[in-house]
């Protein structure tokens, strides 16, 4: 008994602002995928992937992983118009391995291009769509609006995160704006002071 109650007293209750932020960025998909009619599961994936604490780990990561969602939803693209192909939706057990030997032209065009840590979800928009995708449905529509879904996922996380900054976070942004107000302010100055060497130079 009263290792049990240590057990629940050990327990970590805490709701941090990670959690709310990944619970409304989930919401705001479903919603968004509600008004299209469309799967938000992919938005949704994204959104849980692609959270972080903060701004700045969500920005500095966001460019990799919208680069992974373009590989997994054009790999994802040509692994169903070969299966349209070829015929082998009807049987199971090579649709599948087929789908599993596409996994490695991800893996390797991710790891060449730096975005190695994005993997998993360019391997997750290819599985999905791989599962998803009804025969009959044109794959071009259905590959580019799973790209859709899953770019919106991610610009949710972006906004989330800039809506609902650290005070850190918007410190660090006033001052990034403060940096290119200041370079924009200099760059007009040295633009007259030349100018005005020309006018001079003329008369």
């Amino acid at each position: 008994m009263k290792k049990n109650g240590r057990l629940f007293s050990e327990l970590q209750l805490h709701v941090g602002i990670r959690m709310i932020k990944t619970a409304l960025a989930v919401f705001v998909c479903a919603v968004f995928g509600w008004l299209r009619d469309s799967d938000p599961v992919n938005a949704m994936i994204a959104a849980l992937i692609c959270m972080d604490k903060d701004l700045h780990g969500t920005r500095s990561k966001a460019s990799n992983r919208i680069i992974a969602t373009l590989i997994g939803g054009c790999v994802g693209l040509i692994f169903l118009g070969l299966a349209e192909l070829l015929h082998i939706r009807s049987i199971p057990l090579l649709y599948y391995l087929m789908m599993s030997v596409m996994l490695f032209p991800i893996f390797l065009l991710t790891i060449n291009l730096k975005v190695r840590d994005s993997a998993a979800l360019g391997c997750v928009i290819l599985i999905i769509m791989a599962v998803n995708h009804e025969p009959g449905t044109a794959a071009v529509v259905y590959a580019l609006n799973r790209l859709v879904d899953t770019l919106f996922g991610i610009i949710v996380t972006l906004f989330i995160n800039l809506l609902i900054a650290p005070p850190e976070d918007v410190k660090e942004l006033d001052e990034e704006f403060s940096s290119i107000a200041s370079s924009a302010a200099e760059s007009d100055e040295m633009k007259d002071l030349v100018q005005e060497m020309l006018n001079e130079k003329e008369e």
